[in-house]
């Protein structure tokens, strides 16, 4: 009969516990139906304040055109409460001018079940209102309208625009014509004034006997010329110029001493020269007997009399030329210097920008991304890739990527005895690819552009780091591109790169070490605690709170007992791999002690750690451990859970509520959550 008894009351016990278990399970239900509908009301509060604030009227009609819901403005427009337009047509809340408007596109878009838009006028308030209409039917399953939605936009103000546009377009083309009239008036002012030159003619005619005197001095080269272009006389000097003797100058014509492509500049100052009776000097070439060009500068002037015949003064203009080739040359020069140490000095300005920029930085992600910016100044129209040696320091990775996508294309990863920089020590250009050979993690295909390029290894220490790579495509026709200061400048960038990150790895390092545990790669506990102290600080002052998980690997101990403690150490380093690849960015994951871990996460209420806290009990029951060809499952880990300020307000009693909580996870089973009491 006892031993009925206790049955019993293990039975009742054990009803009791699940009764219980269902009664936990339904309160939870039953708050996160409330959250639901909560959310929904909200949703439904944030769509109408939404419509509301929309500059123009909204509504949502039935499949019979009845108004099922209506915005603030579509209310105003029509004069009636809310209450009095719902249920109700267009016809009826409406007045007919106004509804008379609307309804051949609403019949529109009954009938083809297509979205129909328009720019309509409608009579209101004493005046006309141009509005875009937009219905758009909203069709069921078997393509039935279930509802139609309209929007209305009022454009008055635009079209009023377009009419002041078109106005405004108007007064300009009237100015122009003003404009072109006046122009023509100065035109016909400047002919009158070239028409009055023709009255200097009587003074040449008194003037002749010296001009003779002019002709026959050797100062001045002169030559006489009919219409046609025959030269009929000149000066000696004019002969001595282009190496002719006089008796070969009654075959002589102006366009035999022309080359061809100035023949349109003297046949144009010709025809000037027989309208304005005079030309003014303007240059051209000549050709000498010899078959030798030369520079010179022409005038000319009507002679005087029934004749119709012109005297051109022509002067050699081959020194001036020269001159002004080795003055155009030295300003040339000088600007070239000028510009380049103009350069020079924007380029020291960069290289201390990015240096100050690298210094400053607390990660080798946030120099790579400093580093693509400053390549990106230092090299315009330059594309670029940052490789680096990974940590086997077999393989080169691309790490950061500027400009061109195409060009910046390379291989993703790429043994180091690909790239030619780093085979030979120092810098390699290759400035087309058809006379040198790139280097083979350029992986751009057959229909890449010709480009040239430059790679940099990047030393420190005497061992190599990475590769910067530099790309660019030339213009048409372009010469070399990585001249000599531009590859300095390539070496000079990639010394300040290695320097600084060689210096941000090796600090990177001594801080991981300090504040990482080793075989895990989370946070080690020294570290854990000062961040939950500062975490606490910040909720309290932020009136917000913190959560914290403890977890426990279960039977750890019996696992390293029946497989080794290289199994176990794998199980610790994929569980620590684990929490971090499922947490926040914010969230702090650490060893906690021995195969205990626990996870501080910021601003999250009890409920949600709790949430959390369930998601890694069941993520990490899917986890396979691979060592040696074996697979191992079946981990499973109990976790006890406590909020600030729930359970308390101080890291002692966070961490003895959470211990407990872990402890009692322990008691009642493993492979379960346990909230702290």
């Amino acid at each position: 009969m006892l031993a009925v008894n206790r049955k019993l009351c293990a039975e009742n016990q054990a009803l009791g516990k699940r009764l219980r278990e269902a009664e936990r399970l339904l309160t939870q239900d039953i708050a996160e139906r409330e959250q639901a509908e909560q959310e929904l009301h909200e949703s439904d509060h944030r769509f109408g304040l939404a419509v509301d604030n929309f500059p123009g009227v909204f509504i949502i009609y039935d499949s019979e055109c009845r108004i099922r819901f209506i915005n603030l403005p579509g209310q105003i427009l029509s004069g009636r409460p809310k209450s009095d337009i719902l249920g109700r047509t267009d016809e009826e809340i409406f007045p007919p001018d106004f509804y008379n408007a609307y309804l051949p596109i609403v019949q529109r878009t009954v009938e083809t079940r297509t979205v129909q838009s328009a720019e309509i006028a409608v009579p209101l308030f004493g005046g006309t209102l141009v509005q875009l209409v937009t219905y758009v039917p909203i069709l069921g399953a078997a393509g039935e309208i279930r509802q139609i939605l309209g929007i209305a936009q009022d454009v008055t103000e635009r079209q009023k625009a377009e009419e002041d546009l078109y106005r405004l377009n108007a007064e300009l083309e009237q100015r122009i014509a003003t404009r072109t009239a006046e122009l023509a008036a100065t035109n016909q002012q400047l002919r009158d004034e070239i028409l009055d030159h023709a009255q200097t003619e009587e003074q040449m005619r008194v003037s002749e006997e010296r001009f003779r005197r002019i002709f026959e001095s050797d100062m001045l080269s002169i030559a006489f010329f009919d219409l046609t272009g025959r030269i009929w006389d000149a000066n000696n000097a004019f002969l001595a110029m282009l190496g002719y003797t006089r008796q070969a100058l009654g075959q002589l014509e102006w366009d035999q001493l022309t080359p061809p492509e100035w023949l349109p500049v003297a046949h144009q100052a010709l025809r000037d020269l027989v309208a304005a009776g005079s030309v003014q000097p303007f240059e051209q070439e000549f050709i000498r007997q010899d078959g030798t060009r030369f520079p010179i500068v022409v005038g000319g002037a009507m002679r005087a009399g029934p004749e119709r015949e012109a005297v051109a003064f022509v002067l050699d203009i081959t020194e001036r030329k020269r001159a002004e080739q080795a003055l155009r040359q030295a300003n040339d020069n000088l600007m070239n210097w000028a510009a380049e140490l103009e350069q020079r000095n924007h380029e020291i300005g960069l290289l201390n920008e990015m240096g100050d920029l690298l210094q400053s930085c607390l990660t080798v992600e946030e120099a790579y991304r400093v580093i693509g910016q400053s390549a990106l100044k230092l090299f315009p129209n330059c594309s670029g890739v940052l490789f680096m040696l990974d940590e086997s320091k077999d393989w080169m990775e691309n790490v950061a990527v500027w400009g061109n996508p195409l060009l910046a294309a390379a291989e993703h990863v790429f043994k180091p005895d690909e790239c030619w920089a780093l085979r030979r020590g120092r810098i390699y250009v290759v400035e087309d690819a058809k006379s040198r050979l790139p280097c083979g993690h350029f992986a751009l295909g057959n229909h890449a552009p010709a480009f040239s390029s430059a790679c940099i290894p990047m030393m420190a220490q005497g061992e190599a780091l990475g590769v910067l790579s530099l790309q660019y495509i030339p213009a048409e026709g372009e010469g070399v591109t990585w001249n000599e200061a531009r590859q300095r400048l390539a070496v000079t960038v990639a010394e300040h790169v290695a320097l600084a990150l060689s210096s941000l790895k090796l600090r990177e390092t001594l801080h991981n070490q300090a504040i990482r545990d080793s075989l895990t790669g989370v946070y080690n506990r020294r570290y854990m605690l000062e961040s939950l102290e500062r975490e606490l600080s910040r909720a309290a002052r932020r009136q917000t709170s913190v959560g914290l998980i403890m977890l426990d690997l279960d039977h750890f101990k019996k696992f390293n007992d029946d497989h080794g403690h290289a199994i176990g150490d794998v199980i610790l380093h994929d569980l620590g791999r684990f929490l971090q690849t499922h947490i926040r960015g914010e969230d702090i994951a650490a060893r906690y002690g021995g195969e205990e871990f626990m996870l501080i996460l910021p601003d999250a209420t009890l409920e949600e750690t709790c949430r959390r806290a369930e998601h890694v009990r069941a993520g990490i029951k899917q986890v396979r451990i691979q060592h040696e060809g074996h697979s191992y499952g079946n981990i499973s880990i109990s976790l006890g859970v406590a909020s600030y300020p729930d359970h308390g307000v101080t890291v002692e009693e966070l961490l003895r509520v959470a211990d407990r909580a872990l402890y009692r996870a322990k008691i009642e089973g493993r492979d379960r959550v346990v909230v702290g009491a």
